[in-house]
């Protein structure tokens, strides 16, 4: 099995849930690969990265803030990595593209 590597130097990602877990451990491969990295989370115990912001993704004007902090902070982002679980009725539920709250472009 070859070892593939990436370079993100010069990116930022951001990572919903990337506190604790398999979000922590995406958010740490970036950073070890040069990126600029933005996490979210509810979590007390922030993960130490670039940018951590405490908030919950179902909250709307959590995630206006945060966008805005990463806007304001990296000019936007690169890579976008929804791990944190937001569920309104069940992991099979319906969702639309209103129920994603990002718009890093305002």
């Amino acid at each position: 099995m070859s070892n593939i590597t990436f370079d993100y130097k010069n990116k930022t990602a951001v990572i919903t849930g990337g506190a604790n877990g398999i979000g922590r451990r995406i958010a740490e491969s970036f950073m070890d690969a040069g990126a600029k990295v933005a996490v979210i989370d509810k979590s007390e115990k922030p993960i130490a990265c670039d940018f951590y912001f405490r908030g919950d993704i179902a909250d709307e004007q959590a995630l206006t803030d945060f966008a805005g902090e990463i806007k304001n902070k990296f000019g936007g982002a690169d890579y976008l990595i929804n791990n944190a679980c937001l569920s309104r009725g069940g992991i099979l539920s319906d969702c639309g593209y209103d129920d994603n709250g990002w718009n890093l472009e305002e």
